[in-house]
């Protein structure tokens, strides 16, 4: 189960069920369970383009979490809107319980790496390859669809029988 609070994403471990009050076991985004900070504390950086403070391990207001399997691996995506991107864990390793707190994100779409955040890849305009506030995501088969928010449109994303097509969304 995953909780998508304003600056973080927070799993929790609900095999054994579920409790009233119940602690998350994971925390993506921030260093820690108690840190909120946009991006950790770096805000959103503009200019073209933006790096500072940004890597796979930040995130700035996340809109949207999907886990799902994919052949014989399993991915965590998380819509990650005003870094304008998606990021995408392989939990295929060890599930949530493999994942560190804070853990950098092994891919990223919509961005040239995982430390741009820039609208549109900027100076760029809208392409196949670029997000502008991505606000949401379902399956499609071996892809996912996002709608792609200040671009007014919906994209959808080829991502392979097991994620391998990842290796080539940067």
């Amino acid at each position: 189960l995953h909780s998508v609070p304003t600056r973080r994403a927070a799993d929790l471990d609900v095999t054994t069920g579920i409790t009233d009050g119940m602690a998350a076991v994971k925390v993506l985004g921030q260093a820690d369970f108690s840190s909120t900070a946009n991006n950790r504390g770096a805000g959103s950086p503009s200019g073209c383009p933006p790096t500072t403070g940004v890597d796979g391990g930040t995130l700035s207001y996340p809109r949207g979490v999907l886990a799902t399997q994919l052949g014989v691996s399993t991915w965590l995506f998380v819509t990650d809107t005003n870094n304008n991107r998606i990021l995408a864990w392989d939990l295929t390793p060890g599930g949530i319980a493999g994942l560190s707190n804070g853990q950098a994100a092994d891919y990223v779409i919509g961005q040239q790496g995982l430390d741009y955040r820039s609208s549109n890849r900027c100076p760029s305009a809208a392409a196949a390859n670029t997000l502008d506030d991505p606000v949401g995501m379902t399956l499609w088969g071996n892809g996912r669809i996002v709608g792609d928010r200040y671009n007014d449109r919906v994209l959808g994303f080829d991502l392979g029988a097991n994620g391998d097509a990842l290796v080539g969304a940067v």
